[in-house]
């Protein structure tokens, strides 16, 4: 499993970015969107993976935060084979929440996942109960040691839609193609 974590004090846009990245997944857009931003920068076409289905499992709670699980089939054009990715987002940052995802991210865990997205607390370290579960849970894996896995909110803070799509097609995007 790869790790991406979407690190910011309070209000600086962690969920809202989540929010974005729901939207963009359950809008089946990601490697068509991910090719026009490639074309874009790049000046050369990157292949094109088209999505033939996607089903989700989530659960939305108080103040827009969710989590989530993608099983995401694609068709690899480019290699004509069919692939299966499971990712799963959490946006819960908060001590008093982490529970609930706790139990989701258990009740759903059979399949396994292939990216796990999730929400952190400040300047790199979620607070004591969340990095407990996160060491438990995920201790068979390592955590990304570059700062390529990690988006930073609390150096440039979401504090419009404009920025939350522009973070979204520049960060996360880029990063998730290659994880993908």
């Amino acid at each position: 499993m790869k790790v991406i974590l979407i690190q910011g004090k309070a209000n600086t846009g962690k969920t809202t970015l989540c929010n974005r990245i729901d939207e963009w997944l359950q809008n089946n857009r990601i490697y068509e969107l991910q090719q026009l931003i490639s074309d874009r920068k790049n000046g050369q076409k990157s292949p094109i993976k088209e999505i033939t289905k996607i089903e989700v499992i989530k659960q939305i709670l108080p103040n827009n935060d969710f989590y989530a699980v993608y099983d995401i089939q694609f068709y690899d054009i480019q290699f004509s084979k069919k692939e299966n990715k499971r990712v799963i987002i959490n946006t819960l940052s908060d001590l008093e929440e982490i529970t609930k995802f706790e139990d989701f991210y258990n009740n759903n865990k059979n399949n396994g996942y292939d990216i796990f997205i999730t929400t952190i607390r400040g300047g790199g370290s979620p607070k004591k109960v969340i990095k407990e579960f996160y060491e438990k849970e995920l201790k068979s894996i390592s955590l990304p040691p570059k700062a390529s896995g990690i988006i930073n909110l609390s150096k440039n803070p979401i504090t419009n839609v404009v920025e939350s799509y522009a973070m979204l097609y520049y960060e996360f995007i880029p990063l998730f193609e290659k994880l993908i």
